[in-house]
């Protein structure tokens, strides 16, 4: 079972791996957030769809919740990052796994496409 604790001002949380070994994740603001996340993460063990961070196999919609919880942004700036991402990077990328990013190429192309379809570099794409 998950645990967390206080780590400054943030939380950090403690969850069970595959192999019995204990990993930690850490930038929650708060208790319930983090143990919330280190229950899911059990939880996605026990289904057999955990991916292990440390390989790099997190699917990027998991890996950029983790960035999200440890920004500090202003509110307006956090919405439009936040409508960026599920509108057009996560419907793009969300279901790869991380390590499976390897050319930057991709990446421009995908910018190409974005911008095709009347998004400019200032919407932030």
């Amino acid at each position: 079972m998950a645990n967390a604790e206080k780590r400054g001002k943030a939380w950090r949380v403690r969850y069970q791996r595959p192999d019995g070994t204990r990993a930690s994740e850490g930038g929650f603001e708060t208790k319930q957030a983090a143990l919330n996340w280190g229950n899911d993460q059990e939880a996605q063990i026990r289904r057999d769809r955990w991916h292990d961070p440390r390989q790099g196999a997190a699917l990027l919609a998991d890996w950029i919740e983790l960035w999200w919880a440890g920004q500090d942004i202003e509110p307006t700036t956090e919405l439009k990052d936040r409508y960026l991402i599920d509108h057009h990077i996560l419907p793009a990328f969300g279901d790869r796994p991380v390590n499976t990013f390897t050319s930057p190429e991709e990446i421009v192309a995908w910018e190409k496409r974005t911008r095709g379809r009347g998004f400019l570099a200032s919407d932030g794409l």
